[in-house]
């Protein structure tokens, strides 16, 4: 984060192309659409199995990771909604009392992972003093869009209303994710700063609470709208039907009394309409490798135009969600300078700016 003049300005790493892929040898036919269906089908299934495969090494080192033997209090499966399976853990550090609060959002293409998967994501926060909310929210197929977007909406208000009895002060918060997990971080926080027609994006406005601090990381932050990436030459054909079986599950059909505004939160924001509050400063990170890179670019550029202070960091070779991998000395470095961009926006707080921001 640049300062000038003692003064914070907005923070961008020059955009790079999107990633080389390996070259196609020979000639190419265009495969029957019976192929194309099967090939789609057996790589749905393969990159199941792989991020069923992540999640239960992701467990298996959270077990490894004795929360508990640091003194952290872990409280499992609070509910925060009367829906099956909206439920959410905290993880209270040793002596939390208005301590800083990370709302940590989940990837896997909005079909895949859970809490306990990403438990280990918790870590820099735990480190950092930060109390900590893995969330739960339905999975696409079965429940498409808008059903995780209102789970977000209401582990959030559960945030706001609760996270004091666990030492968290919802004044300070932090709201991160990564992939799919990037998309509700986004849409979470244009929920809590423009008015939305959903009853449930109007809870989350109503309350008056902007995250102070927002990290849509690698998102796939236009979900409705894969044709972008199914037509690019440059994307690998495995990219291309993964990316299209994510957003055909996920944006099935959509309520028009809610729209795509919160599937698309990043055409929202390209539209440069005027919001009722102003946006908190944003940490958005993706790799070189990923074949969604342009979506952080595209964000980082519309939140320049918009003057809000953020930094894009894009990590030269690393694949999409590397985020996730905290074993790692270089993922390590991408978590501690997140967490520096976000401290000064955390600690010493205006309460009377806050207060005033709340009755708008």
């Amino acid at each position: 984060m640049d300062r000038e003049n003692g003064r914070e300005r907005s923070t961008s790493i020059r955009p790079v192309e999107p990633p080389p892929f390996p070259p196609r040898r020979g000639s190419y036919t265009l495969p029957t659409m019976d192929f194309v269906r099967a090939r789609r089908l057996a790589w749905t299934f393969g990159m199941d199995a792989l991020a069923h495969g992540a999640s239960a090494t992701a467990r298996a080192l959270s077990r490894d990771l004795d929360f508990r033997a640091a003194g952290v209090s872990i409280h499992r499966d609070v509910p925060y909604a009367p829906r099956p399976g909206c439920a959410l853990d905290v993880y209270e550090p040793p002596g939390a009392r208005g301590a800083k609060v990370a709302l940590y959002l989940h990837g896997g293409g909005f079909k895949l992972g859970s809490k306990r998967s990403h438990e280990p994501l918790a870590l820099p926060f735990l480190r950092a003093g930060y109390v900590v909310v893995m969330v739960d929210y339905r999975l696409a197929p079965n429940a498409p869009y808008p059903a995780a977007v209102e789970d977000v909406a209401d582990a959030f208000l559960w945030v706001v209303a609760n996270i004091a009895r666990y030492g968290g002060d919802p004044e300070r918060l932090l709201v991160a994710g990564e992939s799919a997990g990037g998309n509700l971080t986004l849409a979470l926080t244009l929920m809590a700063t423009r008015r939305h027609r959903s009853s449930f994006a109007r809870r989350v406005f109503d309350v008056g609470v902007v995250p102070r601090v927002a990290m849509p990381l690698c998102g796939f932050l236009e979900a409705s709208n894969a044709t972008r990436y199914v037509r690019d030459p440059r994307v690998h054909p495995i990219y291309r039907d993964r990316i299209e079986s994510v957003a055909l599950d996920y944006v099935q059909r959509h309520d028009p009394d809610v729209g795509l505004a919160l599937a698309d939160p990043l055409v929202e924001l390209e539209r440069d309409d005027p919001l009722e509050r102003p946006l908190p400063p944003m940490f958005v990170s993706c790799g070189t490798r990923d074949p969604i890179l342009p979506d952080s670019q595209r964000l980082a550029e519309a939140l320049r135009r918009r003057g809000v202070p953020h930094v894009l960091r894009v990590d030269q070779g690393e694949p999409h969600a590397y985020q996730v991998v905290v074993v790692r000395s270089a993922v390590r470095a991408h978590w501690d300078d997140a967490l520096a961009f976000a401290r000064p926006h955390l600690e010493g707080l205006d309460r009377a700016a806050l207060d005033a921001q709340r009755a708008r």
